[in-house]
């Protein structure tokens, strides 16, 4: 479902990703962590096809996100760590919304996503809540939403439990855990508790030295 290749990204002189190999089968829920530096949002950006790759390819579930990008994008929901996209004044019904037409999605778009994420408490009171006025938890919810729009296969997800208070992580990780069978999932987190919880399988980058020639980031450790 998720694959790369000698998967590289470079911000001019700066190598931020050299060389991931990486290898996600259907259905696996895959921690990625690693420390802060490391190019873990960059891979996601990358896959999620924000970001070009500067070396190699990679595929969602068999499309290329160089030669085939919209394909790509089309078969996955991303949601960022940074909250942002929403339009402020928009309720959360009225935003999903929007970007289920932007996509040429019908109104059951949006219905069949509010039910994958219907378990999350907070999702309720964002739906006619407008977005700047909605907390961490109803923009969380609202994220996931709008990353299942079109029912996508693949789900990329960036530190999603970030912003929320204990409870609502706490919510969240079990939904993640539990909620969304017959996705493939990738996250990015920092908590190996999380990682434990809600993974089936954890993937870490580590950061190279900057004494090294460029300070880049590999894929150097999978656990079970």
């Amino acid at each position: 479902m998720i694959r790369t290749r000698g998967l590289g990204r470079s911000f001019g002189a700066l190598h931020v990703l050299r060389g991931i190999e990486l290898a996600i089968a259907p259905g696996e829920r895959v921690a990625l962590l690693g420390r802060n530096g490391s190019g873990k949002t960059t891979l996601l950006r990358v896959l999620s096809g924000l970001l070009a790759p500067t070396a190699g390819d990679a595929w969602i579930e068999g499309c290329s996100v160089i030669r085939a990008p919209l394909r790509a994008k089309a078969r996955l929901g991303f949601l960022p760590a940074v909250e942002g996209g929403f339009f402020p004044r928009f309720t959360g019904r009225e935003n999903l919304e929007f970007f289920a037409a932007l996509r040429g999605l019908a109104a059951v778009a949006v219905d069949a996503a509010l039910e994958r994420v219907s378990p999350l408490a907070s999702l309720r009171p964002a739906l006619e809540t407008p977005f700047h006025h909605a907390s961490s938890g109803m923009k969380q919810a609202l994220g996931l939403a709008r990353a299942l729009l079109g029912d996508p296969a693949v789900l990329l997800l960036d530190e999603p439990t970030r912003s929320l208070d204990p409870e609502a992580a706490a919510a969240f990780r079990s939904f993640l855990a539990a909620g969304l069978p017959g996705k493939t999932i990738l996250f990015v987190t920092h908590a190996e508790e999380e990682a434990a919880l809600c993974a089936t399988r954890t993937l870490r980058l580590e950061e190279l030295s900057q004494s090294e020639p460029t300070g880049e980031a590999e894929i150097t450790r999978e656990a079970p």
